[in-house]
């Protein structure tokens, strides 16, 4: 008896089942509530440390708002890939990511360059607002991508488990 080859893709365990689409609504609710909370304290602090300051407050705005929308449209290029399998979700948040590191970068030189921002405020906000956004993306794109690995695990596990009653009750 020969072996017979089966098709094997990448995305050979994607299937509707196993593929729930990632949470963006749910991720874009938990960006905009962190991004009004560091807003709100990082406000807070730079106006109390550079009370002389014309535009801080302008400035942290702004700062808070770019990176909220360049993470918020980071979320696209996963998303659009989310019901396809762990390497397209991979990239696709890895292309995100690039984007929301440009988006981040290149408003922030014309913060300071165009719009004549004080270029302190800008780049503590920004350092202070990047991370903790990129963290709660981070967490969720894992916890989606552990949901996917846990039902696939599942389904493996289940599809073993009938077998080897199958083969000992024989």
């Amino acid at each position: 008896m020969t072996p017979t080859a089966t098709p094997t893709t990448p995305n050979a365990d994607a299937t509707p089942a196993t593929t729930a689409p990632f949470p963006a609504r749910k991720a874009a609710l938990w960006l905009t509530a962190v991004s009004l909370a560091l807003w709100a304290v990082i406000a807070t602090v730079v106006t109390t440390a550079w009370p002389h300051l014309d535009r801080a407050h302008e400035s942290v705005a702004l700062t808070v708002a770019v990176v909220w929308g360049a993470t918020i449209l980071s979320l696209i290029p996963m998303v659009t890939v989310s019901r396809r399998g762990v390497i397209p979700i991979v990239s696709g948040y890895f292309v995100g990511a690039a984007l929301r590191f440009a988006i981040s970068l290149v408003a922030a030189v014309l913060a300071v360059k165009v719009w004549d921002m004080p270029v302190n405020v800008v780049l503590i906000t920004l350092a202070v607002t990047y991370p903790p956004l990129l963290f709660v993306e981070t967490a969720m794109v894992g916890k989606h991508l552990w949901r996917f690995d846990t039902k696939r695990r599942t389904g493996l596990h289940a599809g073993l488990h009938s077998a080897i009653h199958t083969e000992v009750a024989a």
